[in-house]
Order: structure tokens, then sequence, then C-alpha cells
């Protein structure tokens, strides 16, 4: 099954160690009580919310992928790791630097057209990095494009659509810096197309990166100050209500995860009036909004805050399907595993990480709070189901 790895409350123990803590330092920055400390060390309690996360990490000064063990390569399936590896290539040269035999030269109508294949691709594949390939190659046409002389907006939209999945796409292995790098350029080439939707839209997954590097505050404040130059200049198309309300719900999330419950309830509240008035789940600008996801992402923010219960009523009546995005149904079943290992319905959370590990086989692989809940289960069990070994297999864990 693999290598033995460390629990997430084994990686504090160490943490805490190399800076000269007793378990009741620890506890003073977290203001909380010792015997909390030493539960989460010992296994006793799960850390199953981002938000409780993010305080470990500052109260230990550490950052949040090395608390969480992805500080190292993160794992590729070995059919897709040449192509993760050009992709980090392409991001480690200076944008500008074009390849010197370039594939053959799009229009920036095409482009968009190779550009929205690729989204679907993504949003249908059950591998995080199953695109990456083909990526890389229409990064670098884009590259091309957008330095000829009679460079368009539409590929500037294009490039910036694409550097933002090569985001999404690293993030969800664990490469965040990287992830930064790509969101960065994102965000340089919708400026340069004019487009402020766009530029919205793209800010909207700057949030998701801050929220998930360990800057919450930060993503919320991106998210509501685009959101008021939006409301400025924006007029109320459905285009705009999906942009304004995917900022809304990430801003909530991570307000959530920044520990301010009242921010996150504010915004969740503006996100649902959004849902609303779109009425359907529809897509617009790569960001997927409707009543479904409005019900996944508040599933996955009630976990943040500590709220299982309301996170698993929120959840349990969703049909991620309905979306079309192999992602948001991994991230349904994520929220609502954690929730159930939350209420410690060990059957019932073992049940919806398999069904997220068969949406998004991938995703959960790299996710860390996953990786935990699973090691949990297998150490409290004295005999160890078979949905159990088959998950904990799956994901490479050996307890």
């Amino acid at each position: 099954m693999g290598e033995v790895e460390l629990t997430l409350g084994q990686r504090i123990a160490v943490q805490r160690r190399l800076r000269g803590l007793t378990q009741e330092g620890l506890a003073q920055r977290l203001h909380r009580s010792a015997s909390w400390v030493t539960k989460i060390e010992r296994g006793v309690r799960r850390v199953d919310s981002m938000s409780v996360l993010l305080e470990l990490s500052r109260a230990l000064g550490v950052p949040l992928e090395q608390l969480t063990g992805r500080s190292g390569p993160p794992m590729e399936s070995p059919t897709h790791a040449a192509g993760v590896a050009e992709l980090r290539r392409l991001l480690d040269r200076p944008s500008r630097f074009a390849p010197v035999d370039p594939l053959a030269p799009l229009s920036g109508r095409q482009l968009a057209v190779e550009a929205a294949a690729l989204r679907r691709a993504y949003n249908a594949g059950r591998n995080v990095s199953a695109v990456v390939p083909e990526l890389t190659a229409l990064i670098e046409v884009a590259q091309t494009a957008v330095t000829a002389d009679n460079a368009d907006r539409e590929a500037f939209a294009s490039l910036a659509n694409l550097y933002r999945l090569s985001s999404l796409e690293l993030r969800q292995l664990g490469d965040l810096g990287r992830a930064r790098l790509a969101v960065d350029r994102a965000l340089a080439a919708a400026e340069r197309s004019g487009d402020d939707l766009l530029l919205g839209s793209v800010a909207a997954t700057m949030t998701v990166q801050l929220m998930v590097q360990g800057d919450p505050e930060d993503g919320v404040a991106v998210a509501l100050d685009t959101r008021e130059h939006l409301r400025r200049t924006v007029d109320g198309s459905q285009a705009g209500l999906v942009v304004g309300g995917a900022l809304c719900l990430y801003a909530a999330q991570a307000a959530a995860r920044a520990g301010d419950p009242a921010e996150a309830r504010a915004l969740l509240k503006a996100a649902s009036g959004l849902a609303e008035e779109v009425g359907a789940d529809v897509e617009r600008y790569c960001l997927i909004f409707g009543p479904t996801n409005l019900a996944i992402q508040t599933a996955g923010i009630m976990v943040d805050l500590d709220r299982p219960t309301e996170a698993i009523r929120c959840a349990e009546p969703v049909r991620p399907n309905r979306l079309g995005s192999s992602n948001r149904s991994g991230y349904h079943w994520l929220h609502l595993a954690r929730a159930y290992g939350m209420t410690s319905a060990v059957d019932a959370a073992v049940d919806s990480l398999t069904h997220a590990l068969r949406a998004a086989p991938e995703l959960v692989r790299h996710d860390p709070l996953a990786r935990d809940l699973v090691l949990g289960m297998l150490r409290r069990r004295r005999v160890v189901g078979e949905q159990l070994r088959r998950l904990a297999h799956a994901m490479n864990i050996t307890p």
C-alpha cells in the first residue's frame, strides 16, 4: 500500500516540539485547552475544519502545505506526470518567451473555441491532470498569439482562461506556488482583454487560491473589492449575476476559514439571493453558479464553521451530477464525508468518501483532510471493514 505516513496529529506534535512548545504553550496560542491539543495530537479528535487547520498553521508558524504533509512533490498519475512537468517548466520561464517553433497559429476566435473545449474536458474528467498535456501546448500557442502585432482581446481572454485552468490543476495537485503564479498571469491577461466580467471571474479564482494558501482574509478582500467594482461597471445580466454570486460564495468560504462566522453567513445570504435571481445552475466565464453549487459550497462552509449537522442537512438532498462537473461532485462528497466524520457516523463517512473517489479520484487522493479522515478511521476500528480497506488501498494509505 505504500509508505507509512504520519497523521495530521503526529505532524502537529512534531512541529510543536521542533519549536520548543509544550502542549500547554500551543494551547495558549490557540486560545484552547491543553486537553484539546492532546486529543488532536493523539488522533482522538480530528481536525475536520480548514479554519482550524489554518489556526494551527499560524500558531506553529508552519506553511499550511507543510503541516498537511503536502510540502514534498505531489503525487501524480504516472500517465500524466510528464504533462504536469511540462506545465511546470512553462510556468517557470518568463511568459513572453514563446517556443522557437510554435504550433500552428490560431486566431483569437479559434483560441476561444479550443480553450472552451479544454474547460469542458476538465469539468467532465475524473482525473485532475487529464487535460494538462493539451493545456500546456495551447498556452504556448496563446502566448504567441498575444505577442503578435494584431493580437485581439479574445486572444488575451483565452490566455487568461488557460492560465486559470492551469492554476486549478496545480492547486489540486498541491503545487500552491505555481498555482499562484498561474492565477497571477491569468489576472494580467484578463486585464489586457478589457472584459470586466472575465477579470471578476479570475479574481474569484484568486480568492480561492489565497484561501487555500493560508491567506483567507486577503481572499475576502479581493472578492469584495472586485464585487464592488463590478457593481459600478456591469449591468444585471445573467453572466454578471453568476460572477457576482461566485465572488460572494467564495468570499463566504474564505471568511469561514478566517474564523469570521458572521461575515461568512452574511456573504452566504448575499450569494443565496443572487442564486435565486439566476434561477438555475449555469456556467458563465468558467464559473458554475446556481442553487446546486450554492448548496455544495454551503455544506463546506458549515464544516469549516464546525457545524456538521447543518452541513449534512444542506448536502444530503443535493444531486451534484446536475452540474456536469466531476470536480464539484468530488467536493460535494468530501464535504459530506467530513461532516459525517465530525458526528462519528463512520459508515456514512466511508460511503461518502467512496462516492468522492469515484467522482474525482485524484482530487480525493490529494486532499489532506480526506487522507487524515481515512487514517483516523483505520486506527480507531478494531476490525476494518472491506469498504474502508478498499478505500485506503485506492488512496495509497497504510495505517
